[in-house]
C-alpha cells in the first residue's frame, strides 16, 4: 500500500513594490487551508515486511523538497511525520535508498537516525543491487 505525505509553507506574500515572494516562515504536513500555503516538498513510502523481523516496514521511497526551500527542516518534518505513522502501522522500520554521492540527504538521513542496513556487523553492510529487464 502506498502513502503520500506533502509538506506545505506559507505560499506568497505581497511587498512594498507589488512584487509577490515565496515566504517559510512556516511550515506544516496537512493541507488545511491549503489556498494560502503551497506544497514545497513530497514523500512516497511504500509498506512492506521484513522477513527477518516477520513485521511491517515501511519504505521512503521518493523524498524530495523544492530546491528553493531545501535546509529548512522541511524534509525532517517529513521524515518525523512518517515516522510517527510508521509507529501507528506497527513497523518495525523504516528504510530508504540513497545514492552515494547525496552527501546533503545521507548528512540529513543521520541526524534522523537512518544508518547503512546490517544484519550482522561482522557480515559487513547490504548493497543494494539490481537486474534491469527489458522488454
Amino acid at each position: 500500500q502506498a502513502h503520500v505525505f506533502i509538506a506545505y509553507s506559507k505560499s506568497k506574500y505581497e511587498k512594498s513594490d507589488g512584487s509577490e515572494e515565496y515566504s517559510n516562515k512556516r511550515t506544516k504536513t496537512s493541507s488545511d487551508d491549503a489556498e494560502e500555503w503551497i506544497p514545497v516538498g513530497l514523500a512516497i513510502c511504500f509498506e512492506g515486511f521484513s522477513t527477518f523481523a516477520c513485521k511491517k516496514l515501511l519504505n521512503i521511497h521518493d523524498l524530495c523538497v523544492l530546491s528553493e526551500f531545501r535546509r529548512r527542516g522541511i524534509g525532517s518534518a517529513l521524515i518525523f511525520e512518517i515516522e510517527n505513522f510508521a509507529k501507528q502501522l506497527d513497523c518495525c522500520k523504516l528504510t530508504l535508498e540513497v545514492l552515494s554521492g547525496n552527501f546533503a540527504a545521507k548528512k540529513a538521513y543521520i541526524q534522523a537516525g537512518f544508518a547503512g542496513y546490517e544484519l550482522d556487523p561482522d557480515s559487513g553492510i547490504a548493497e543494494f543491487w539490481q537486474k534491469k529487464l527489458h522488454y
